[in-house]
């Protein structure tokens, strides 16, 4: 998962979901982040967003670390769909690949995740700012959003 978050900041479209989620935001919009669990890049997204506006780093990565208690949750509704789709009991290799899929490693997040992708981040645009400005998200409004956000 580590090299997964390394490659988040350049994935073709990373930049383009950004500037959307701080436009709507800075406009004082509402934003619904998802994806398949909530937490990878959603997690990458949100995180950026707090940290644009000043929040601490540490706050933010135990914010970010707060989604590893849904994972029970989680693996047990992911499990529930599974079952569903089948009429009967689930081949050796579909429960073998299903546990593997649904472990922690997978389902949950680690503080080096969020440390990846912001490496990437420095490395290749200097900085946060650098990364905004590169996806066309002006300081006005980086302000603005923060004006919203924090009141």
């Amino acid at each position: 998962m580590t090299d997964e978050y390394r490659q988040f900041p350049t994935r073709n479209g990373a930049q383009r979901a950004l500037h959307r989620v701080v436009t709507l935001l800075a406009a004082g919009r509402p934003v619904l982040t998802h994806c398949f669990a909530g937490k990878d890049r959603t997690g990458f997204v949100v995180a950026l967003v707090l940290e644009a506006v000043g929040l601490d780093r540490d706050v933010i990565v135990a914010d970010y670390l707060r989604s590893n208690d849904s994972v029970p949750q989680l693996r047990a509704r992911i499990s529930e769909m599974i079952q569903q789709r089948f009429d009967t009991e689930l081949a050796p290799e579909v429960v073998t690949f299903t546990k593997a899929r649904l472990s922690d490693g997978v389902l949950g997040v680690r503080a080096e995740y969020l440390a990846a992708a912001r490496q990437t981040i420095d490395e290749t645009y200097g900085s946060l700012g650098g990364y905004l400005r590169d996806a066309g998200i002006s300081q006005a409004t980086v302000n603005r959003m923060r004006g919203v956000l924090l009141g």
